[in-house]
Order: structure tokens, then sequence, then C-alpha cells
């Protein structure tokens, strides 16, 4: 592998087809041969990726957040002209009508079981 240029990883994939993937050697006898890497370091190094990858999925949630919140909007009152209005108050007097002998019987009821 020190003296190697490439290296072939063969695998099946999950519809069970095999699949390969090259992976070039270039420096792998520098990193074999050269010095370990420091722990701390390497600590270091990723307590600073995972505070990127954290900063960046807060980043894309809030612009996610904010896009859903433009994509849905609840829908504006239809507004009246002049004989719509007219309508819609012919329409609330006849349902107040409608509604006060209900609410006699109601009363009515509400008297005889009192008795």
């Amino acid at each position: 592998m020190k003296k190697g240029q490439n290296i072939v990883v063969q695998a099946i994939n999950m519809q069970g087809t095999p699949i390969s993937l090259p992976l070039p050697l270039n420096d792998f006898a520098k990193a074999y041969d050269g010095p370990p890497t420091d722990p701390k370091a390497f600590e270091e190094q990723q307590r600073k990726l995972q505070e990127e990858l954290q900063k960046k999925a807060e980043e894309a949630r809030k612009k996610l957040e904010g896009q859903q919140s433009q994509a849905w909007q609840p829908p504006a009152p239809a507004r009246s002209s002049g004989a719509g209005a007219e309508e819609v108050s012919a329409f609330n007097r006849s349902a107040d009508t409608k509604a006060r002998p209900m609410s006699r019987a109601f009363s009515c009821l509400q008297q005889a079981c009192a008795i």
C-alpha cells in the first residue's frame, strides 16, 4: 500500500448490486510512517468541526422555518363591498329570527324541568 497509487474497495449496495470505490493512496506512506496524531489536537479539531456543523444545522433550521412560515399564511378575510355587506346583514337578521323560537322553546323546557 505504501507504493501503490490506488486501492479499490468493493461492496454490495442495498439493491444487491456490487459497487467499486477507488481510493487514492498518494499520501498513505507519509501518513503511515509519520508521527502519530496528538490526541488533544485531534479532540480540539473534532470539537471545532462539531461546533461548525451545529451552527450550520441551526442556520438551515431557521432558514427552513422561515420558508415554511412564508409558504403557509392564513387566508385573509374577504372584503365585502356595499351589496355584499347588505346580504350578510340580512342573513344575520334571518338567523336571529330563526334562533329566537328555539331560545323560547329552550327556556320553556327549562321552566318545565324546574317544576
